[in-house]
């Protein structure tokens, strides 16, 4: 295990294991950028060291990087059909294409645009899976979260954005530490096919004619799938540092067919806001840096070996949930602490005011004469004395009815009234002896009166002023607001038992014709009085 230089050591936050052919690299985080490269040799020996660097370190997530050639990918169409039948369908085509590996995945890559319109996918498998098992299985035992297995190239479509590489035809072509000359093409944005190389390591050729011959190699390639759209250039992306860019500088030649753009690896690693003096050739950190900042959601992980991340998530979940209800709970206790001291001094304020006019009454009441009734005890007198008053009752409203009715009688004249105010109709007046009335819900009181008077100008025709007597008592009893008339006595008694005796009058004389009428008025809920 080794350290690469200009990175410093944490272990917060999650991690990238970049596996290539000859090593495999752990980049360490902080605060989401890369922070450490650990190194680990090929083969077992760096597999134990691998898996006892687990048991020691926090079991924060990893994300697993996969650089290597044992990598195919193949490009096939697949008709519209229901999510459920396109699984089936693609596990059946990865089964025939690429069998013994768990590990593959496909990419949706549009529509054709003739005939029936099929769906384009890019099927990609790990044709060796103990190249990347050893370390799965070193991190299933240490129960670290695998978050995903992804693909270099997969990830390096992420990059074109970042190099302004728009065209239709973009060749990418990078160095890798671990691996060689990696070429990945872009047909329209999309992952066609890509091939890693190995680099000279002393041989006969320089790093600029092995850069330059394995790119020849793949535009052949390329060409004869018929891949590069017709009418535009192959525009090619070399990233890369020091010698071997300023030797690019001088081999790389425009023409109508391709064009070169060569691209400084720190410049890209600090347009990733990587952190430190990056001044390296190879961009392994580069994919590294990308692939924390948006892992693809297609990679080629099984169900089963992300369990742990799956696991991971939920309990951050709950942890972010929680910590959530913990601030609301806070803050809604904050909030309530607070109401409850404004409602403290406002109870302290009103109890000083209080205290204050007890004391300003204190002193008011010792100024005055002594009483026999304490000042607790006039407020409900006085308030007894206002509902009385609300209950007064006067003759008016009973005089204006009996006024208006003898306004249309002008033979009738009054010569007396007696009234009074009750609860129930029938309340006795005076030595009359009414009729049992009922009350009437409708009313909460009532008028009761009689009128006393006789027939003017009268000559004896006691037929007229009888008939005088009952138009009076018809017209009051047409009066919306009378509750009841009764005649109480006629200007000649008309009773079945009646005697009529007594002396003649003298010549011309003519005995009075008197009346009596008992009048009540109803006094309506809710009706003012007077």
């Amino acid at each position: 295990m080794t350290f690469l230089p200009g990175l410093k050591f944490s272990v917060a936050g999650q991690r990238v294991l970049l596996i290539a052919a000859d090593r495999a690299t752990l980049y360490l985080t902080r605060g989401g950028r890369l922070s450490e490269a650990l190194q680990f040799a090929p083969g077992s020996a760096g597999e134990a060291v691998f898996a006892r660097y687990l048991t020691s370190a926090a079991p924060t997530p990893i994300l697993l990087l996969v650089d290597v050639v044992e990598e195919e990918y193949r490009q096939d169409t697949l008709p519209k059909v229901s999510a459920r039948e396109r699984h089936a369908m693609l596990s059946r085509r990865f089964a025939r294409q690429f069998r013994g590996t768990p590990y593959w995945l496909a990419i949706a890559q549009g529509r054709e645009t003739t005939g029936r319109r099929d769906h384009r996918w890019l099927l990609c498998a790990l044709t060796r899976p103990e190249v990347v098992a050893p370390w799965v299985a070193a991190l299933r035992t240490a129960r670290v979260p695998l978050m995903g297995l992804h693909s270099l190239p997969v990830v390096s479509r992420a990059l074109l954005p970042k190099l302004g590489a728009k065209g239709p035809n973009v060749l990418l072509i990078t160095v890798q530490q671990g691996g060689g000359l990696r070429q990945s093409f872009f047909r329209d944005g999309h992952l066609t096919v890509s091939r890693l190389a190995a680099m000279p390591r002393g041989g006969t050729l320089s790093a600029t004619e092995q850069l330059l011959s394995e790119l020849d190699k793949l535009r052949r390639y390329i060409n004869s799938l018929a891949l590069i759209a017709r009418d535009s250039p192959l525009e090619v992306y070399v990233l890369s540092h020091g010698s071997l860019l300023e030797d690019l500088r001088h081999e790389c030649r425009d023409s109508d067919t391709q064009r070169f753009t060569l691209v400084a690896v720190p410049t890209v690693a600090r347009g990733l806001r990587i952190p430190g003096d990056v001044a390296t050739p190879y961009s392994d950190m580069l994919f590294a840096q990308l692939l924390l900042d948006a892992p693809p959601r297609a990679q080629y992980a099984p169900r089963d070996e992300t369990r742990d991340s799956r696991v991971y998530r939920a309990g951050v979940g709950l942890l972010v949930a929680s910590a959530l209800l913990l601030l609301g709970g806070t803050l809604w206790s904050t909030l309530d602490f607070m109401a409850a001291i404004a409602l403290k001094r406002q109870a302290l304020d009103a109890a000083e005011k209080a205290g204050f006019y007890a004391e300003r009454f204190d002193l008011g009441r010792r100024g005055l004469p002594p009483t026999r009734v304490e000042p607790a005890q006039i407020t409900p007198a006085v308030e007894l004395a206002a509902a009385l008053g609300a209950r007064r009752h006067t003759p008016v409203p009973w005089l204006q009815t009996l006024g208006q009715a003898l306004a249309a009688a002008p033979t009738l004249r009054l010569d007396a009234v007696e009234w009074l105010a009750a609860g129930t109709p029938d309340a006795p007046i005076g030595t009359a002896q009414p009729a049992p009335l009922a009350p009437d819900p409708r009313y909460w009181g009532y008028h009761i009166g009689i009128a006393r008077g006789e027939v003017r100008p009268f000559a004896g025709d006691y037929r007229t002023a009888i008939a005088a007597v009952d138009g009076l008592a018809e017209l009051l009893r047409a009066n919306a607001a009378v509750y009841a008339v009764e005649v109480l006595e006629y200007p000649i008694n008309l009773s079945s038992d009646a005697v009529m005796s007594g002396a003649p009058t003298q010549a011309g004389a003519v005995t009075p014709a008197n009346f009596a009428l008992k009048i009540v008025l109803g006094v309506a809920h809710a009706t003012p009085v007077e």
